[in-house]
């Protein structure tokens, strides 16, 4: 039986806390948002920012990952200029994914006995 990427994001959120969080975006919507051409771009954009001013935090944002283990250890993992439906949308894209990975390898990869020493 194959390991989808959903299989591995259920057993990462079986060991570990994790979190995401839509960050506002500093970078401009306009000349960041895609590279299509022209007309394209302008009416995406278009959309992002009417999403934007509607309040859908998801429109335009900086991703924020955030996984803990049982000993108190975090590591964040940071993805900006994101587009996306929902928190489920970004979810079943591959950067959800990557990001937790790199904080899981943040989290072994750090000392377990500074956390004893706080």
């Amino acid at each position: 039986m194959m390991t989808t990427e959903q299989d591995l994001i259920k057993a990462y959120e079986r060991e570990y806390d994790i979190t995401l969080e839509a960050l506002p975006e500093a970078v401009t919507v306009r000349g960041n948002a895609s590279a299509w051409g022209n007309e394209e771009d302008k009416a995406y954009e278009d959309g992002i920012i009417a999403r934007l001013e509607s309040g859908d935090q998801w429109a335009w944002f900086t991703a924020k990952v955030t996984v803990r283990d049982s000993h108190g250890r975090e590591a964040s993992d940071y993805l900006g200029c994101c587009c996306y439906g929902d928190a489920r949308d970004f979810k079943l894209g591959g950067y959800y994914l990557d990001m937790i990975k790199a904080c899981v390898d943040e989290i072994e990869q750090s000392d377990p006995l500074e956390i004893e020493d706080q």
